[in-house]
């Protein structure tokens, strides 16, 4: 036969729940056992001596858990669970709890809370701490891709150059062979100059010379290549050349014809019958 029953609940030093405003909360009485023994008991919760919630007179097994779908800073302080009966004038505290309640949850709270990022923000005092060390990680963040991206640029700038470089080296190789090829082949044909062929050689140079004219005027405003500096000069020396050469030809051409004048005009003289 039982003739009392005792209770013992221990009062906790420091916070047994901390939860931040706005979230959801638990809390457990731990009176279902005297619900077994005892009848008519009245139940309620306490905050700091305050009544908070008062069940009346209920089955304790009804009641062993209560509720709260969002903390306030009301819900802050020391929460005690007393079963009573009144009948015989007992009374038990079966459960206290030391209740912290903090600042609504934003996206600092988050940093420091959250499983993946608390342990970079986890350690740090304060919020603003927080704040000030993400902003801090953004530009730095940021910083690094502005310069990723210059390098990145340059670094194709420099692709292009390179390949434009090794195009004016190919042209200019080129046109310089091209030069000297046209160069050996005009010094043979200056060597195998005879005077049957000049007029063709010099129309042909006069068409020519024609054509460069024309491609000067279309590309007055281009910048020329190396290579064709350098054609046009040995095309000059050439064309020169080449007119040096019809002149002494005439002139040979000439005193030759006057010399056949003469013996004619001498022989005629000396048969005068003829």
């Amino acid at each position: 036969m039982i003739f009392k029953v005792v209770t013992l609940a221990v009062i906790p030093i420091k916070e047994s729940v901390t939860i931040r405003e706005t979230l959801p909360m638990h809390v457990a009485c731990h009176c279902a056992i005297l619900g077994y023994v005892y009848s008519d008991l009245r139940i309620h919760w306490t905050i700091d001596n305050k009544v908070w919630r008062d069940y009346g007179i209920t089955v304790p097994i009804a009641v062993n858990v209560d509720h709260i779908p969002a903390v306030n800073r009301s819900h802050h302080g020391t929460w005690r669970c007393v079963a009573q009966q009144v009948d015989l004038n007992f009374k038990w505290t079966t459960n206290v709890i030391r209740v912290k309640v903090l600042a609504p949850p934003n996206w600092r709270t988050y940093l420091m809370e959250d499983k993946l990022t608390r342990p970079i923000f986890g350690w740090m005092p304060s919020e603003e701490f927080v704040a000030y060390s993400a902003l801090a990680m953004i530009i730095f963040l940021i910083c690094c891709i502005l310069i990723c991206s210059i390098l990145h640029i340059r670094f194709r700038e420099s692709l292009k150059i390179n390949a434009t470089r090794k195009g004016k080296r190919a042209r200019f190789a080129t046109g310089k062979n091209t030069t000297e090829h046209t160069f050996v082949k005009t010094e043979d044909e200056n060597a195998s100059f005879t005077p049957a062929n000049s007029k063709s050689l010099h129309g042909t140079y006069n068409v020519q010379s024609r054509v460069k004219d024309s491609k000067i005027h279309t590309n007055v405003n281009q910048s020329k290549p190396r290579s064709t500096k350098v054609i046009n000069k040995w095309s000059r020396k050439l064309f020169n050349k080449t007119g040096s050469l019809r002149k002494d030809w005439n002139s040979k051409f000439k005193s030759t014809r006057d010399e056949t004048l003469e013996r004619m005009n001498l022989i005629t003289k000396s048969d005068p019958d003829k």
